[in-house]
């Protein structure tokens, strides 16, 4: 996720919304299903979104994040986060 070089993020849940870490902005899913955008600072996270975020951000980011919670919970719901190969199931 620190990494300039890559296009990783990360995804964590923190007092019951979800965060989705880009190098750019940081992107909050509440509990009530709002979508709201932080400036990425290093290691530090506004204590309030932005104002007028870029409406394309905003439902680009927004969208990759309510995929990320929709595959995330379906997959617990499932029990398909992880493939199990025949060896772990013996």
């Amino acid at each position: 996720m620190f990494d300039s070089t890559t296009t990783g993020r990360a995804l964590f849940l923190s007092g019951g919304s979800y965060f989705l870490v880009h190098s750019d902005f940081v992107t909050e899913l509440t509990v009530d299903n709002k979508v709201r955008l932080y400036p990425y600072q290093t290691h530090q996270l506004p204590t309030t979104p932005l104002a007028a975020p870029n409406p394309q951000k905003l439902l680009q980011y927004g969208n990759e994040l309510k995929a990320c919670v929709q595959f995330f919970l379906n997959g617990l719901a499932d029990n398909t986060l992880y493939r199990q190969t025949s060896e772990m199931v013996k």
